[in-house]
């Protein structure tokens, strides 16, 4: 990230394309934090390799470097240039893209597109509308409430949510990538399509339902309401209290701090709002209030370091907000702050 910093500066990129809105949090960190040792750098004909890197990877970096003539470039403000950023910006990445819109105060975040590994699915049409790249792929949806039988474009309900079962011309034959959409109008027919969440993203401890979808949209409404910078987060049920626990980095100033109370109240009243049954059961008892556990700084870091390790691909890295079962819990418990 640091050279991936140093590059976009001398190279006075405009315009980032990348999968995850996190990599661009990462550059703005690194800028931060490295500041005076990339003004530095910038002055160099040849680099410093500070963090000891492959040679194969550093005499690519060096030879990129003495091609690109940076070191006139000695006055260039750090990511001066940066104006636009095209990335995810639905589903648990939406709230990482809003935190980017505030960081870079002046410049557009975009929408990649939704697509899969194997294929586009939608084409970003304008700021905000996707439409179904109906000439890539063959799309059925299921819905998720009512009849479950597989529906084609024509049978689409606007704002009704649905399972995606796609078939490609590269041999995918219904093929469930478990990822639910909501239909948002149609362009010629074609529908327009918004990535929600995962099937996974569900919890259901007594009948709630609860979304991962509505537990980002409760988190950025508190960080809101109640001026808290979240860096990071994860909501995991406590099936011995029958409650949800919201693990948690807030980036406060050093001897700065917050009411995890009032924090809990508030993200419960905002989910009581969004989904009647997780009202419901709150309001006879089966589920009580859930818990925030302040985690410590840079916690959100450790946790992505952590699911590297395990096998996770860096640029495609997203945070499962709502994790319904306890398998990190452990991990997140030894970042209590």
């Amino acid at each position: 990230y640091y050279y991936y910093c140093l590059f976009i500066t001398a190279c006075g990129c405009r315009c980032l394309v990348t999968p995850n809105p996190t990599t661009v949090m990462e550059v703005l960190d690194t800028a931060a934090l490295h500041r005076e040792s990339l003004r530095h750098d910038l002055r160099l004909e040849r680099l410093e390799n500070r963090f000891d890197l492959p040679e194969t990877t550093w005499q690519q970096l060096d030879a990129a470097w003495l091609d690109l003539g940076a070191s006139v470039l000695v006055d260039r403000e750090l990511l001066g240039d940066l104006r636009t950023i095209v990335t995810w910006t639905g589903g648990s990445c939406g709230f990482f893209a809003r935190r980017l819109a505030e960081r870079l105060p002046g410049s557009r975040v975009l929408e990649l597109g939704y697509l899969a590994t194997d294929s586009p699915i939608c084409v970003p049409v304008g700021i905000s509308r996707q439409v179904l790249a109906a000439d890539s792929v063959f799309a059925e949806f299921i819905p998720l409430e009512g009849d479950t039988q597989p529906q084609k474009y024509a049978e689409l309900e606007q704002g009704k949510l649905y399972e995606i079962i796609l078939t490609n011309r590269y041999g995918l034959y219904r093929y469930a990538i478990r990822d639910i959409v909501r239909v948002n109008g149609k362009i010629f027919g074609s529908p327009c399509l918004e990535f929600v969440r995962k099937t996974v993203g569900f919890s259901n401890i007594t009948g709630e339902k609860l979304s991962e979808d509505q537990v980002c949209t409760a988190l950025a409404t508190c960080e809101t309401a109640l001026g808290l910078p979240i860096d990071f987060f994860v909501v995991i049920p406590d099936l011995e209290s029958r409650g949800y626990d919201i693990f948690c980095e807030v980036g406060l100033k050093a001897g700065h701090s917050y009411d995890t109370k009032k924090f809990a109240e508030k993200f419960d009243a905002v989910l009581c709002e969004l989904n009647v049954e997780y009202r419901s059961k709150r309001g006879d008892g089966r589920l009580h209030q859930p818990r925030v556990i302040p985690l410590m700084t840079g916690a959100g870091q450790r946790y992505k370091q952590n699911m590297l390790t395990r096998g996770a691909r860096d640029v495609q890295f997203k945070v499962r907000h709502l994790q319904p079962d306890s398998t990190n819990r452990q991990l997140l418990m030894s970042m209590i702050s």
